[in-house]
Formats: C-alpha cells, sequence, structure tokens
C-alpha cells in the first residue's frame, strides 16, 4: 500500500508544491486536505453536477438524472438517493430539508430526505414564467443562512428570501448584471453575498433582511464559483485563472493565481478550494497569507468541497476524452465557455441551439 500511495503521489513542481494523483472520470475523487494524497473514489460514473455539504455529509446532484446523492465522507461511501421532483438548477441544505431550485421555471420546492416528500411549488415573485429573450426563469443558485433560504432566479435576475418554517417568500429585489447568466450566491462568517455572473455586479446583504450593505465589481467575464472563508469573499472568473479576495466593503484587495479555468471555489477548515477545469488541478488558499498548493487530479474537475479533513472533487470527462468516445458519420465541434448548447431538439433554448441542432442533422 505505501508503494502504491508513493506511485501515486508525484512532485511535478515547486513554488506553492504541486501534487499529482490518479482517478477515474465521472467520479468523486478524495484527497488527503493535509497531503494531498489520493484517499478515494465515490460514486464512480456519476455525472458531475455541483455539491453542498450539511454536518459530515456530502451532497450532489447528477447531472444526468433528478436526483441527490449523500455521501458518508467518513465511510467515503454513497448512503442515500433521493429522488427530485424537478430537475435541479440549483440546491442547498438546512433546516432539515433540501430545497430544490427548478431548472426551467421560478419555482423552489422543499423536498424532506426522510420521507420523500416535497411541498407544492414555492413561487418566486418578480419573473414572468418566460423572460422576454426566451431564457428559462430558473432557479440558478441557493444558499442558506441562519435565518432563512436565499434563492437568485430568473432574467432580468432576482434574489428572494423563503421563511424555512412556512416556505414563504417574504423579500425580493432585483439583482442587476449585464448579462443573460446566473448569478451566484454565497453565505459564511454572518455574511451573505450575491455576485452578479458578468463579474461586474457585487452585492453584500444583510443575512436576516436582504438589505444592501456594499457593493462592488471586478470586470466583464465569467463568474465561475463565490465561497466566504477567512472574513473575505473569493470569486472565481474563468478568464483570469485564479480567485479575487474581496473584503467587506466589496473592493478587491487581491488576485491570487490557482489554474486554468477555475470552475468551482468552496471553503472548509480555515481554507479555499479551487477546481481548475481546465488545469485537471485543485488549489488550495490559505485565506489569511494567499499561499497556494496545487493537487493533479487529472480529466476535468467540476466540482470541490472540503469535510473532515478531506477533499471531494467532481471530476468529468476533459475535452479529449469526451472527443475520444464521439464516432458517427457526422460530428459537430462546438466551442463553449460553458453549457451553452442543448442538442436534444425537444429541449432548443434560442438560436445557438438550432445552429449547433442542424449542423448535427437534428431537425424539427
Amino acid at each position: 500500500v505505501a508503494s502504491l500511495a508513493a506511485l501515486l503521489l508525484v512532485v511535478l513542481a515547486g513554488g506553492g508544491g504541486e501534487e499529482r494523483t490518479r482517478f477515474a472520470a465521472d467520479s468523486i475523487a478524495v484527497l488527503n486536505a493535509r497531503t494531498g494524497a489520493p484517499v478515494g473514489t465515490v460514486a464512480p460514473g456519476l455525472k458531475i453536477c455541483v455539491f453542498a455539504t450539511a454536518g459530515n455529509d456530502l451532497w450532489a446532484c447528477d447531472a444526468d438524472q433528478s436526483i441527490l446523492l449523500r455521501v458518508d465522507t467518513r465511510a467515503r461511501r454513497v448512503v442515500d438517493q433521493v429522488p427530485l421532483p424537478v430537475y435541479h438548477g440549483s440546491f442547498t441544505i438546512g433546516f432539515g430539508s433540501i430545497w430544490v431550485g427548478d431548472v426551467g421555471s421560478p419555482t423552489v420546492r422543499k423536498v424532506s430526505p426522510r420521507f420523500r416528500t416535497s411541498s407544492p411549488p414555492i413561487r418566486l415573485p418578480g419573473v414572468p414564467s418566460q423572460s422576454p429573450t426566451g431564457q428559462p426563469q430558473n432557479v440558478g443558485s441557493m444558499v442558506t443562512t441562519r435565518t432563512a433560504v436565499w434563492a437568485a432566479y430568473g432574467f432580468p435576475k432576482r434574489i428572494a428570501r423563503i421563511e424555512p418554517d412556512s416556505a414563504k417568500v417574504t423579500f425580493s429585489v432585483p439583482l442587476r448584471q449585464d448579462c443573460p447568466c446566473d448569478a451566484l450566491l454565497a453565505a459564511g462568517d454572518g455574511k451573505l453575498w450575491a455576485v452578479g455572473g458578468d463579474g461586474a455586479h457585487i452585492y453584500r446583504l444583510d443575512p436576516d433582511t436582504g438589505k444592501t450593505i456594499a457593493t462592488g465589481r471586478l470586470h466583464h467575464g465569467a463568474v465561475t464559483g463565490v465561497a466566504v472563508a477567512g472574513g473575505y469573499l473569493w470569486v472565481a472568473m474563468r478568464e483570469d485563472g485564479g480567485v479575487w479576495k474581496i473584503d467587506d466593503t466589496g473592493s478587491s484587495i487581491d488576485k491570487v493565481a490557482t489554474g486554468r479555468g477555475p470552475e468551482s471555489v468552496a471553503a472548509a477548515d480555515g481554507a479555499v478550494w479551487v477546481a481548475n477545469a481546465d488545469d485537471a488541478t485543485v488549489t488550495r488558499i490559505d485565506p489569511g497569507s494567499n499561499a497556494t498548493r496545487r493537487f493533479r487530479v487529472g480529466h476535468r474537475p467540476l466540482a470541490v468541497a472540503a469535510v473532515g479533513g478531506q477533499v471531494f472533487v467532481g471530476l468529468g470527462q476533459s475535452a479529449a476524452e469526451a472527443a475520444a468516445g464521439l464516432s458517427g458519420p457526422k460530428v459537430v465541434r462546438a466551442l463553449s465557455p460553458d453549457f451553452a448548447f442543448a442538442a436534444d431538439p425537444a429541449n432548443v433554448n434560442g438560436p445557438g441551439d438550432l445552429m449547433l441542432g442542424r449542423a448535427g442533422g437534428a431537425g424539427l
């Protein structure tokens, strides 16, 4: 076992130290949070979506199915699968329930993980069922604070506060941003933040009332992840190869390089973790000193979480791996910074989908 671990853990470069591990695509890789040594693999075959944590449990959604997997992080195995009443645009865990945002409508469901029952849809106000641009009025980001559940949704974007006991919406205001993209929410250290997906709008909000306390901006680009750690907000932007460190006034005070294509950010155990999708790595950041350490996991890291001294990394297929599995008389290659295209004619959503479908021979 010792010799195998030695083979799997290889120092590649100096600086912050970069370690290499090997895992399978479409699975959750588990690393030791201190050393980066491989610990195991969970949920082989999972099409990675996003993660959430609650206590010693890791919750992961499956991009192919309307289910959530509950992983016992101490045993490192899936111990439950909870079916969802809608396809998840986002979810959060809190107040003894799973809160699921619909990918196709401005609604949230409160789901009991024990009894598998769901509330009626909680309609989020201020937006029509269909936006003027044809974008779905989905719920793209959700978090819980000490007193409430928060959801960012719709086009134009809004944020809503849901009272957990009554499941009633008690507050909703617009979130200005300059793109038809999702806004991202982050909560922690007694704070609530909303970050426009365009990178040009940052809001610090009162975690109980939603009142705006401070605002800020970075630059126009694609925001891919946010987290709160060490008294700061950490914002990943895909083009920047790292994360921005934001203080309580909404001002950026530093940028920490992590790797190409940062896709997900998580905070736990006194550290910030970043999944670098285009680098096949994850990076640990000390939020006080900004010191980094990078671990190679291979494939395409899309989600990251840290629980109980372990780091869980959701691995998708790299571009090369996905291309190697394609075959047929006509193969279309499309470049997109995100999940911008739907190839199924039943899910066409805008001219980009129509162009891709026509190029691939899929007609209506």
